[in-house]
């Protein structure tokens, strides 16, 4: 919430001028502002690692559970699911790229790769 302006007497013999509600004159309401406040800090508690420690597991989403894990030891299982999910589809565009060129030695090798990622996370 921003603080109100007050407008400043011309001259200092002149007569003090009232003071301007800024917010009143645009039309801002208080529970505005504080609506807006509190849909900040909701934003800030989603972004937050601190605040997504404090649900356990099975309550936070999909991409909360990623972030947790980011800044936190240990893989739970969306995080598990989502390597899954990235390693079929290079897989899959792998596949796509050795039948376009014949199986060439480059798309064997990665091919190769990414299958020995695929057993090393599940190992």
């Amino acid at each position: 919430m921003a603080p109100k302006q007050r407008r400043k007497a011309a001259a200092p013999e002149a007569a003090a001028e009232p003071v301007v509600d800024v917010d009143a004159a645009a039309g801002v309401d208080a529970t505005d502002a504080a609506d807006a406040a509190e849909r900040a800090a909701a934003s800030l508690q989603a972004t937050d690692p601190a605040f997504v420690d404090a649900r356990p597991e099975g309550q936070r989403g999909f991409w909360a559970d990623v972030l947790h894990t980011m800044f936190n030891p240990g893989v739970n299982s969306n995080v598990i699911r989502f390597a899954d999910a990235a390693l079929l589809a290079l897989f899959l565009s792998l596949i796509a790229l050795g039948v376009a060129w014949e199986f060439n030695i480059h798309v064997v090798v990665l091919l190769t790769a990414n299958v020995g990622l695929f057993f090393s996370l599940h190992w």
